[in-house]
């Protein structure tokens, strides 16, 4: 072996090294480094392959010997980390004792042993958490035949039978109104709150409350001025709670008559029978909120994990995270604890998902883009290609699938027995967690 280290010091995370390289090694390394550049150098007055070494030597022995320590303090650094089955936290740090270790001249005879010292900072080692001290409440939903119908009902819409009332008819509840609105907010029209030609199934609760009411009784071709005010926990921050007024022209009126429901109706949706149907309505009723509960944990669980964590954080991973908040310079190296936190909980979650072996896959992408497509009535392949040429989103998106993929396995593994729920107060308890 051409390198010999003992350890010198350690405080917490941090290794270092006194490690010392063959000069012997180093020499034959750079001759041979030497020789090659000697066979290839094609320089002025001297045909190729036909440079003397002395004029090899002299115009090239700083920059090989310079390569040739680097390679070995590389193999050494390696070795070290092999041994002692380290994970690295950061770039390693190598300083040459230069008094010690430089050559005296160009010759390759005098090469001497080299001196360094090689600091290593490491990932800490994290033991399992017993996830059985997470304290939250899961809930169940169960789902009654009148939520199964309800939500029958709702899926139905898209295929009754719709008919013209003519055109001096009233809009009554259950009714399509086709209307333009324009939506103002001190007298402003603002962003998406026009809509044009735009099918409005009345009771369907798709706009704010008291829009839909506020058509009952009214007549084909009237414009209607409703005043209203958008939920204090409208998904659009800058509008929740704010007071708005809608200007809306009643086009045309249609009634619409439910499909049967019966093994037909369930063909349209790609099922059998109406049993298969209903059944496949309960299970997705239930998961969706069971979903949408989890989700709306995963704040709390993160911060009564954070307490569980006790191993040392990286000095390097806290200044990573100093560049992505900017401070004065009095604060620059003061790391708060809700900080270190931070960062700790980051290197338990990719140390969860490396033990766990979880990734993010193609499939859970495109899923997550098929989602987005219905969320915002798109073309799914338009939003891939949007994400195809934009590395950045793809990676963002990428994180948030990674984060969420880890939180889901950490809290399904969180031992707690569900208490079931009816669909109202599951409601509620929803509310009160997106407040």
């Amino acid at each position: 072996m051409s390198y010999q280290y003992t350890l010198k010091e350690e405080k917490s995370l941090v290794k270092i090294f006194d490690c010392i390289i063959s000069g012997f090694e180093v020499g034959k390394n750079v001759t041979s480094e030497l020789t090659t550049l000697q066979e290839t150098a094609h320089l002025k007055g001297f045909r190729k392959g036909k440079t003397p070494i002395k004029v090899i030597e002299e115009m090239y022995f700083g920059k090989v010997f310079f390569d040739v320590v680097n390679k070995q303090a590389s193999e050494c650094i390696s070795a070290i980390t092999k041994e002692k089955n380290y994970k690295l936290a950061s770039q390693p740090k190598v300083e040459l004792d230069t008094d010690a270790s430089m050559p005296a001249d160009r010759n390759v005879a005098n090469i001497k042993d080299l001196k360094m010292a090689v600091t290593l900072e490491l990932l800490p080692e994290i033991k399992d958490v017993d996830l059985s001290k997470i304290d939250i409440q899961k809930y169940s939903l169960k789902v009654e035949d009148s939520d199964i119908e309800g939500e029958i009902k709702r899926l139905a819409l898209g295929h009754a039978i719709k008919e013209d009332k003519g055109s001096d008819a009233v809009v009554q509840d259950g009714d399509i109104a086709i209307i333009d609105a324009t939506g103002y907010l001190d007298g402003k029209e603002f962003d998406g709150g026009k809509v044009v030609n735009h099918s409005l199934h009345i009771g369907s609760k798709s706009f704010i409350d008291g829009f839909e009411s506020g058509l009952i009784g009214k007549q084909c071709g009237e414009t209607v001025t409703l005043d209203l005010a958008f939920p204090e926990n409208y998904h659009m921050q800058d509008i929740a709670g704010k007071k708005t007024q809608f200007i809306v022209k009643i086009l045309n009126v249609l009634t619409t008559t439910p499909p049967a429901m019966n093994d037909d109706f369930a063909k349209k949706f790609g099922f059998n029978t109406i049993e298969e149907f209903r059944n496949d309505v309960k299970k997705s009723l239930a998961e969706n909120y069971e979903n949408t509960y989890m989700v709306r944990q995963k704040a709390d669980v993160f911060d009564k994990l954070q307490p569980l964590l006790t191993f040392d954080v990286p000095h390097s991973m806290l200044h990573k995270h100093d560049d992505k908040h900017t401070h004065d310079d009095s604060h620059e190296h003061h790391h708060s604890e809700k900080e270190i936190s931070s960062v700790r909980l980051s290197i338990f979650l990719m140390d969860y998902a490396e033990k766990h072996k979880l990734e993010v896959t193609k499939s859970d992408f495109t899923q997550y883009i098929d989602a987005m497509a219905r969320m915002y009535g798109q073309n799914p392949q338009m939003i891939y290609s949007m994400y195809e040429n934009n590395q950045e989103m793809q990676q963002n998106a990428y994180n948030i699938l990674f984060e969420n993929k880890i939180f889901e396995h950490i809290y399904d593994a969180i031992p707690t027995s569900p208490e079931m729920l009816t669909k109202e107060i599951f409601d509620q308890k929803l509310k009160e967690k997106a407040e």
